[in-house]
């Protein structure tokens, strides 16, 4: 499989920005998940194309190149945080790049130890999920059923062999039988785990194809709907930010409000109002955590509340709005930090269309005994 691989990349190799030097590094920094490497065999991108280069020629005489020897990572958290920088910088425009990014954020925002590393990657997973127009696509689904590894293995390896079979020699049906593999594996509602498996494989390919390469078309499709299920998993998963296990080791930043309020911004800016009505369906405002608050509550002033009707929650939860305002009030007047309460006063002024017009409670209190149904303002605490 691994020649069919090289072949297929080398014929569609295109002059286009190379990360995968980091990608390689990524991957030598995360030995397993929750854990960063302390001894590493991280390259430059000038070693990493050398050492590649000399890789593939020597293997067309059936010589393989010595392992280059690791070295010792000192502050490996900030390392990685440097390589996510790094990729952060890559053009996104470029199909193959912005997949891989993609996954890369995606891995990093769930099992990344270091809980700045997985707020960076939270908010690239947002914007990427914006830019992918997750809002209108929404989520792809996950099967309840999983494939076992030597079938999903047997389908990827089916993908490489019609798609460098179809690079040597082209044609409508070999064209056809790559497209077909390609579906075959969307269609299998892959889970979190082996989406990113998938996408690791294929992003070798898509980053040294063109965009506009018909032959790849079926591919980019497939990434297109592993990247949606990558991002709406990690960031679920960054929304709990819970270690991956108490077995594989973590840092002790678990969990992490930061994290958490970056997930939340990243969540509502990648899937609008269905995911903002989620969040505060969860009743955020119940939590002493100021940071995922204040985020929740910058959403509400930047988006508005959503509206119940339109998002099928009104038939299943009575008046589901009016107790989201609640929340948001009450936080405006009760909560013990500052911060939250300026946050929401905020938020109040969105939603009651009057604008920023007074941090007074004494003021927000009258507002809200003003604007309530007279049956309901005897409950007010």
């Amino acid at each position: 499989m691994r020649l069919h691989l090289a072949a297929l990349c080398a014929a569609l190799l295109a002059s286009c920005e190379s990360m995968s030097a980091s990608v390689y590094n990524f991957g030598e920094l995360h030995p397993a998940p929750a854990r960063h490497a302390y001894a590493a065999r991280t390259m430059s991108a000038g070693q990493y194309t050398i050492h590649a280069g000399m890789s593939a020629a020597l293997a067309t005489i059936g010589v393989s190149l010595s392992e280059v020897e690791p070295s010792v990572v000192d502050d490996p958290a900030e390392t990685c945080m440097a390589l996510l920088i790094e990729l952060r910088e890559y053009d996104s425009s470029s199909f193959g790049v912005a997949s891989t990014q993609v996954e890369l954020f995606a891995r990093a925002a769930a099992f990344d130890p270091w809980c700045l590393s997985r707020e960076l990657a939270a908010r690239e997973l947002g914007h990427a999920g914006a830019r992918l127009g997750l809002e209108r696509e929404g989520p792809a689904p996950i099967a309840a059923s999983q494939p076992a590894a030597a079938d999903l293995e047997a389908l990827l390896q089916a993908i490489v062999a019609a798609g460098a079979a179809n690079v040597k020699r082209p044609s409508p049906e070999r064209q056809a039988e790559f497209d077909r593999a390609c579906e075959a594996v969307a269609a299998l509602g892959l889970d979190f785990e082996r989406s990113l498996s998938v996408l690791s494989r294929i992003n070798v390919v898509l980053r040294a194809a063109s965009d506009d390469d018909a032959r790849t078309a079926g591919m980019r499709k497939l990434s297109l709907v592993l990247q949606r299920r990558a991002i709406a998993s990690a960031l679920e998963l960054a929304l709990a930010d819970s270690a991956p296990s108490g077995a594989s080791g973590s840092d002790p930043g678990w969990p992490s409000d930061r994290v958490q309020a970056a997930a939340v911004e990243a969540s509502v800016e990648a899937f609008g109002d269905v995911k903002l009505a989620q969040i505060l369906g969860s009743n955020p405002f119940r939590a002493r955590d100021s940071a995922r608050l204040i985020a929740v509550l910058e959403a509400v002033e930047r988006r508005g509340l959503p509206e119940a009707s339109a998002l099928g929650l009104a038939d299943t939860v009575s008046d589901p709005r009016g107790r989201w305002l609640e929340g948001v009030y009450l936080s405006a007047v009760e909560h013990p930090d500052g911060r939250v309460r300026l946050a929401a006063m905020r938020a109040l002024g969105m939603v009651s269309g009057k604008g920023l017009f007074s941090t007074r409670a004494d003021d927000w209190f009258e507002w809200w005994q003003a604007q309530k149904p007279p049956a309901a303002k005897d409950s007010t605490p």
